[in-house]
């Protein structure tokens, strides 16, 4: 089971948001993942469709999925994932988080569908 460290956003303006504190993602005690601050997000990099899914439970799981796009799929300490890896562990973290199955698998298709441009803008 994941646990998570608290998430400080600021927002930027042009619907981004700026990460003001390191995040950290826990596996069994253990830090799993981290994210440094200064991280610029959108929280949903998905079509419009299914941007009314999102609440403040899904904002963690979108952090660290933004993090892994804008970093080709390389996490500090972890081999380099593929596009598909990172949107699965953004599915784990929706369920770890509190998401409902419907609402997670939703998501996690809007990404598969709709966010393969932003990882080709980060990792061309």
């Amino acid at each position: 089971m994941y646990t998570f460290g608290d998430l400080d956003l600021r927002w930027i303006g042009n619907r981004k948001w700026k990460l003001l504190k390191d995040v950290f993602v826990y596996l069994q005690g253990e830090i799993y993942l981290s994210v440094a601050r200064g991280l610029v997000t959108d929280l949903a990099s998905i079509p419009i469709i299914v941007r009314s899914l999102l609440n403040k439970n899904t904002h963690l799981a979108a952090v660290v999925h933004d993090y892994g796009y804008q970093h080709d799929g390389r996490y500090i300490g972890h081999p380099q994932r593929t596009r598909k890896e990172v949107d699965v562990l953004f599915y784990d973290l929706l369920r770890a988080s509190g998401v409902g199955g419907f609402r997670a698998r939703s998501l996690y298709w809007g990404v598969r569908a709709g966010a393969w441009n932003a990882w080709r803008k980060y990792n061309a």
